[in-house]
Parts: C-alpha cells; structure tokens; sequence
C-alpha cells in the first residue's frame, strides 16, 4: 500500500509526495471520490501506478507524468521549495501556484494562509486563484513547521482529506522531527495521532 487506499471520500489540496508502495498505486489506489487541487508526485510502486491507481478522474491536480483525462491536470514539476528537509511551500516560479480551482468552503490552507492569493500575472485555469496542493503560495516562502500522516492510510470512512501531507514519514522522521500530524477538515474535525504507525480505517 503506498499513500492513500480504498478512500472513497474527497481528497482536495493534499500534497501526496514520495510515498512507496510494495506493489501498486504509490500516491493514490483504488479512490473513487473526487480528486481536486492535489500534488501527487515522487510516488513510487514496482507494480504500475506510481502516483495513481484505478483512480477517480482527477482534476485541477498536478500528476507527475500524467498523460490521463481531467479538467486543468497538469503534470510540470511542481517547485517545492525543499521537499527532502519537509519544506512544501511552492516556489515563485511554481505551476500550481493559481493553477487550482474554487473550493467555497476552504478558504485557508493548514498554516492559516488564505486561500486564492493571486500570485502570478497571468489567469489560470479557473481564475479563483487557488494553488495545487496543501501549500497556499503568498509571495514568500517560510520555515515550514510540517506535519505529515503515516506512509499508508487505509481511510474507507474518511468523508473529506484537506490541506495535510501524505509522506513516508520513516524516510523524513530524524530530519523533520514528525511527533504528531493533522487531519484537517476531515469529517469536519480535527484528529491528532502521535503513532507514526497507526492505519487509519
């Protein structure tokens, strides 16, 4: 299992990044709800679907290397800031910066930052200016204090993933000091875990 399975709820402005999988679907598999606003890159799985899986159809996401159906996928790179030291902020030069589309109820990222900071000159895709991923770009890029959820995440009963990273915390624990990660938005509440180990189902 690589990222995040078997989740039939909505995932939106996630950041699922370098999670490895023992066989399929290294970011995402088997997620059937909607797919909006992610990062979904560096995932890895010997099997097929690196970053995706007999997935939903995603949109307004950025996909390394895909080549599938959505409206506003793109699959540049998306310019973290520091991805190997738990720096996810997006650079000024980012694609997903104002590449993502409106999501009325989530007007602020996890940090606090509002949500459809104009950050580039030009429009993109629907004009909300809301960025890709969980990180909202506003013309700086901070120390991050990240919070990260466990390698894998069994989540059939989860109704709604916003603004958290899914990373493999055993590759990043000593560098990032993870002792305990956030779901924001999920079922409308907040869950703290302080178990790197746990599975949530």
């Amino acid at each position: 299992m690589g990222g995040l399975s078997y989740c039939n709820g909505t995932i939106q402005n996630n950041t699922i990044w370098h999670n490895i999988a023992t066989n399929t679907g290294g970011g995402l598999s088997d997620c059937y709800g909607k797919i909006c606003n992610c990062i979904i890159w560096a995932n890895e799985a010997p099997g097929g679907g690196a970053q995706l899986y007999s997935p939903a159809i995603p949109t307004y996401s950025c996909i390394q290397d895909w080549t599938g159906s959505g409206m506003g996928n793109i699959s540049l790179n998306p310019q973290f800031a520091d991805p190997k030291n738990g720096n996810f902020h997006l650079q000024a030069d980012s694609p997903c910066i104002d590449a993502g589309c409106l999501i009325e109820y989530l007007t602020t990222d996890y940090e606090g930052d509002t949500r459809g900071y104009d950050g580039t000159s030009e429009p993109r895709h629907d004009g909300s200016d809301y960025d890709i991923g969980a990180e909202e770009y506003s013309g700086v890029v901070p120390t991050p204090v990240t919070t990260l959820v466990p390698t894998s995440i069994y989540a059939p009963l989860i109704s709604k993933l916003s603004d958290i990273f899914i990373s493999d915390t055993e590759d990043n624990t000593e560098t990032m000091d993870v002792n305990f990660f956030r779901f924001q938005n999920a079922l409308d509440l907040d869950a703290y875990v302080s178990d790197l180990d746990t599975t949530i189902s």
